[in-house]
């Protein structure tokens, strides 16, 4: 394959990541004790590859019910997962279709089912909003403010268990998914004084446009030089 031809393809590979690019970051515990992974995006393929990091059952297809006590920070809403187990859910500002609703004015607070194999969670999210995760240990992350302007697949791998999700926004915002299962160790970053090497990270769109870029540009260079002798 000619350097051109290489460029090019290198290039496409980087704007074709581009379109269905996730972020992905490292959250420290507050008590600096442990690391969650967290992805987010908007394409099927950020689920899908949070549930290739999972071991065991993938518990989803989460409903919401209770609609008239789930307004105005009701505590009387409860969803009913896949497996009849039941979590409960505090502070909604209301249910739209399948959809809980968040506001600045009420914070959704959902209290996991209480099993140490819960250390895989999905949201589906939308809105101006950041999550809180409190693990078993007492200790928090959080994702900080983040805007996300359609439905977007916000995902967690803790080596702790998962007890509460607090869902604090800026604006009204909507829960419309959860799902959750048991976070495969391996696929967990490098713990504080654990001493590993973690999970490797993947090549980000941006890193094949700039290998792309600079492909393009040498080719382009070379040729010049070919013509100019």
């Amino acid at each position: 394959m000619s350097q051109l031809r290489l460029s090019f393809v290198t290039l496409a590979l980087g704007l074709f990541g581009l379109a269905g690019s996730s972020l992905a970051s490292n959250l420290t515990s507050s008590n600096a004790a442990d690391v969650v992974a967290s992805t987010s995006g908007t394409a099927g393929s950020v689920y899908i590859s949070w549930e290739s990091t999972l071991t065991g059952v993938v518990n989803d297809n989460i409903s919401f019910s209770g609609s008239s006590s789930c307004g105005n920070g009701s505590t009387g809403c409860l969803a009913s997962i896949l497996n009849d187990g039941m979590f409960s859910v505090t502070g909604s500002a209301g249910v739209i279709g399948s959809s809980i609703t968040t506001s600045t004015a009420y914070p959704l607070a959902i209290s996991m089912l209480n099993t140490p194999s819960l250390t895989g969670l999905e949201l589906e999210l939308s809105g101006i909003m950041s999550v809180t995760l409190t693990l078993s240990d007492g200790s928090t992350v959080t994702t900080g403010s983040t805007n996300y302007a359609s439905p977007t697949f916000v995902t967690f791998d803790s080596p702790l268990q998962i007890t509460t999700a607090t869902i604090s926004s800026g604006t009204t915002g909507a829960l419309y998914d959860l799902s959750w299962g048991t976070a495969n160790p391996a696929d967990l970053p490098t713990q504080p004084g654990s001493g590993g090497s973690g999970s490797s990270a993947t090549p980000e769109a941006a890193s094949f446009l700039l290998m792309g870029g600079g492909l393009l540009l040498m080719s382009l260079w070379l040729k010049r030089q070919q013509f100019s002798f």
